[in-house]
């Protein structure tokens, strides 16, 4: 049959297979690697997802353990307990059960146990007590049984809650157990506000739970009880074929979801709640295929013209060529628009040598604040932040200087003061002819989810640094104080008389003061390398490398005085008629302090010490 067939034609049906060929393997070669982004980028996305999830339950678990203590050491209550005076336990723990519910509006549970396993007070419900609960809750029988903190979900008989429960001691005498829950929805709150997600939330079903599920809907032994999601087709399909898969694609319509499955544990880590959320990838999706239907169109167009030149000969060369010219104009036209795109959305900048700014993209100038006219000619530390600290660009100048690349997380400053969080990769910039002439910054928005992570590492009255970042920041203070051979200093203070604060003017008022002190404290600190914590109650601490060992004393001084200066009436205060502070500060060479509980043992010591002389004043080893 190819016998019967012209050259030109012979010719045309090779080249035919030839790009026919080609075009299915560059094709299949494309859609692969596009499938492999897609589940790179998902991939990517679940994981921070997960350790986002992870933090809000323990950020919940260690708020209301903190506020479960608080309540417990108030005055008055564990007596009231022990008496069993209802009335009077009630009334010592309103103000506290009011201003928690205002904090979180899905807090439902606040209930007091006596040691029996009996309920003696719902603050939720106030009427209803007496009740033999701990035959019924798993959780109860066993912080009565065991005698310690406990939290996980469990149902109760007004909710499925979040529920966090410690118990209650007097002089080494068992009284029973406080208990503190959240309704679930808290979840779908927050992860909604940071990731715009949407979820609905599932309980195997509890016979003592008064709880309604939502629309009946059950998958497996679990039953609707909240969602946010405000489709009813997508609720519905999930029930019909959903079996809480984590990583599930699903479809409705013209609409794809990847949906995320997440178990809701008891305190014995048992199953008893499902979270669902749902990640709508619709516009991924449709971007995958449009890079294929055009990469189709391009070749289905190649093989066009390579027909057409093979048809008409080489007389239409000419032809071939203006058509050709007027494709490179059109190519042309589409990278000017794509880098122009790159321009628009990608945080990116070159600079000299000697750091000077020689290019700066829109996206770097949107997210900065300033016009591209403001930075050229600038250093880049025009951006710089001043709470990274100069070691780290001393690390990122060394980086460079051996690797000539870079890659980290960097806090910058935008023209009006905001801060704002890139993860950048920066690498040598060299000419045609290999010379080393700057660098560039390829960078990322990454401010929300270090916003997420400061929400972990941040104490949610006061605004300062929490304990749990003080024991992972420490560490890394003194063995770089070790490096340079300096001091380290860390001071520990104490509002003088708090509780009877709190006794007199409320707790309302008391975290007030709290509020205060922190910023009375943070004021005083001017270094970014220096931390300021609120460690535990009315307790905090400051974390520093001074220059010299009297300068702590002096911070110390100037600390407590400003405290003073704020003039807040402290009617039962013995040392003066307005809030104090009792400090202690201790000062070492970083080589003479072997850890970091060391250090803080030292400095709790010289607090005692202080507050042993009388209180309002400073003690230190210096």
């Amino acid at each position: 049959m190819l016998n019967g067939l012209s050259v030109k034609n012979k010719t045309m049906l090779f080249v035919s297979s030839i790009v026919l060929f080609f075009a299915a393997i560059f094709s299949f070669f494309i859609y692969l690697q596009q499938q492999e982004r897609i589940a790179s980028l998902q991939s990517s996305y679940h994981r921070h997802f997960l350790e986002s999830y992870d933090k809000i339950i323990l950020k919940h678990k260690e708020f209301y353990e903190n506020r479960v203590m608080a309540n417990i050491s108030s005055v008055g209550v564990k007596e009231a307990l022990e008496a069993q005076d209802r009335e009077k336990l009630y009334a010592l723990s309103k103000g506290r059960w009011e201003t928690l519910k205002k904090e979180n509006e899905f807090l439902d549970v606040m209930h007091f146990h006596l040691y029996d396993g009996t309920s003696f007070l719902r603050m939720h419900k106030e009427e209803k007590y007496g009740d033999t609960i701990a035959n019924f809750r798993p959780m109860l029988a066993h912080i009565h049984e065991k005698k310690e903190p406990i939290s996980g979900f469990e149902a109760g008989v007004y909710s499925f809650s979040y529920r966090v429960a410690l118990p209650v001691f007097k002089d080494g005498k068992y009284l029973g157990a406080l208990e503190f829950g959240s309704r679930p929805e808290h979840i779908l709150s927050e992860m909604e506000f940071f990731y715009d997600l949407k979820g609905a939330i599932f309980i195997k079903k509890n016979p003592i739970s008064a709880i309604k599920e939502q629309k009946h809907i059950e998958i497996n032994d679990y039953a609707l009880v909240y969602e946010n999601l405000g489709n009813e087709a997508l609720v519905e399909r999930i029930a019909r074929s959903y079996h809480f898969e984590d990583n599930k694609n699903i479809t409705i319509g013209e609409r794809s979801y990847v949906l995320y499955s997440i178990d809701l544990f008891d305190f014995q880590k048992n199953s008893v709640g499902k979270v669902v959320f749902f990640n709508d990838t619709t516009k991924m999706q449709e971007e995958f295929y449009q890079v294929l239907k055009r990469i189709f169109i391009f070749l289905a167009m190649l093989l066009v013209v390579l027909l057409f030149v093979v048809h008409y000969g080489f007389e239409k060369i000419i032809t071939i060529l203006e058509m050709a010219n007027k494709k490179l104009e059109a190519s042309h036209k589409k990278m000017h628009n794509y880098l122009e795109l790159i321009d628009k959305n990608i945080i990116t900048s070159n600079t000299d040598l000697e750091g000077t700014i020689t290019y700066a993209s829109e996206a770097l100038c949107r997210i900065s604040g300033y016009e591209k006219e403001e930075l050229f000619g600038q250093k880049h530390n025009i951006l710089r932040h001043k709470d990274m600290p100069s070691s780290f660009f001393e690390n990122l100048w060394a980086s460079l200087g051996q690797k000539r690349f870079f890659r980290g997380d960097i806090k910058n400053r935008t023209k009006d003061g905001e801060n704002y969080w890139i993860e950048s990769t920066i690498f040598a910039l060299y000419d045609e002819n290999g010379v080393h002439i700057g660098y560039t910054s390829v960078a990322r928005d990454i401010t929300d989810r270090k916003k997420v992570e400061e929400i972990s590492i941040t104490d949610a009255l006061t605004k300062l640094y929490n304990r749990g970042y003080f024991d992972r920041v420490c560490p890394r203070v003194l063995d770089e104080a070790k490096r340079a051979d300096g001091w380290i200093a860390f001071m520990i203070m104490d509002i003088d008389f708090f509780k009877d604060y709190n006794d007199t003017y409320g707790h309302q008022e008391g975290d007030m003061v709290l509020r205060e002190v922190a910023h009375s404290i943070a004021e005083s600190l001017k270094r970014p390398s220096d931390y300021a914590f609120r460690l535990g109650g009315e307790e905090f601490g400051v974390l520093l490398k001074p220059e010299e060992a009297t300068g702590t004393l002096k911070l110390a001084h100037k600390i407590q005085k400003s405290v003073g200066a704020l003039e807040i009436r402290h009617a039962k205060s013995s040392v003066a008629p307005f809030v104090t502070v009792s400090v202690g500060v201790v000062t070492k060479k970083a080589r003479e302090v072997s850890s970091c509980d060391t250090l803080y043992k030292q400095a709790d010591d010289l607090l005692y010490h202080a507050k042993a002389n009388g209180r309002n004043g400073v003690s230190s080893n210096i």
